[in-house]
């Protein structure tokens, strides 16, 4: 049994990657500035996009809500920025966070470490894993659906679950993704508020939230 392997069978961590350790938030405005770009005068504004869905609305929502498109402009426009989300020309705005690294390796020596994120773009997701030197790191790297990544999640932490029923698992992240996975499995979890939603959102669900993940690992209740 390899040193990796052994660490899998006692602890693992399950992290996700936009919001936790990748920050994506110019990839997003970047799409939605390009899908907008035919729209003349139409008052976005990046900070505000990203502001406005940390509340846990969706880019639809914020085209009808705040630019006040039609129902069936905003539509279309949300099916356009879900269609080149993931495009190469986009990724790569995307940045690690400043603590990501260090948070790793902290962690890595500790505990098995796997990679649960809503994509779709395989080799779009390889590459980037490889230009932000995240590739050593992930002893599995487990891709959901966006468009059904709840369930496809709760699928792949079952069987995680089970091919490791010793193994003590933890889930870090910053969606209702990972809280209602941690809610559903009875597993702990630690979620950020510096992501896509923010520290107001979880405070109304009375759901406690960290700026960072350095905030995780000094947290002295916290067990990571």
């Amino acid at each position: 049994m390899s040193e990796r392997t052994d660490l899998m069978e006692k602890r693992i961590l399950i992290i996700d990657l936009d919001g936790t350790i990748i920050d994506s938030r110019e990839r997003h405005i970047s799409v939605m500035q390009d899908v907008l770009a035919g729209i003349k005068n139409n008052g976005f504004n990046g900070d505000e996009y990203m502001a406005y869905k940390s509340f846990g609305k969706s880019s639809r929502d914020y085209l009808e809500e705040v630019l006040h498109l039609d129902r069936d402009d905003a539509a279309r426009a949300a099916a356009m920025w879900s269609a080149k989300i993931e495009l190469s020309a986009y990724i790569h705005e995307d940045r690690l966070y400043e603590d990501a690294l260090p948070f790793l390796n902290s962690v890595y020596p500790l505990s098995g470490i796997i990679f649960l994120t809503a994509r779709s773009n395989d080799l779009g997701l390889n590459t980037e894993l490889r230009a932000l030197d995240l590739f050593p790191y992930p002893d599995a790297v487990i891709k959901a659906d966006p468009m059904n990544a709840l369930e496809e999640k709760l699928k792949a932490v079952e069987a995680i679950r089970k091919a490791y029923e010793k193994a003590e698992i933890t889930i870090i992240g910053d969606t209702e993704n990972e809280y209602e996975l941690a809610q559903k499995t009875g597993l702990k979890a630690y979620i950020l508020n510096r992501g896509f939603r923010c520290k107001e959102f979880w405070d109304a669900r009375n759901v406690k939230s960290y700026g960072s993940l350095e905030e995780i690992l000094k947290d002295k209740e916290a067990k990571i």
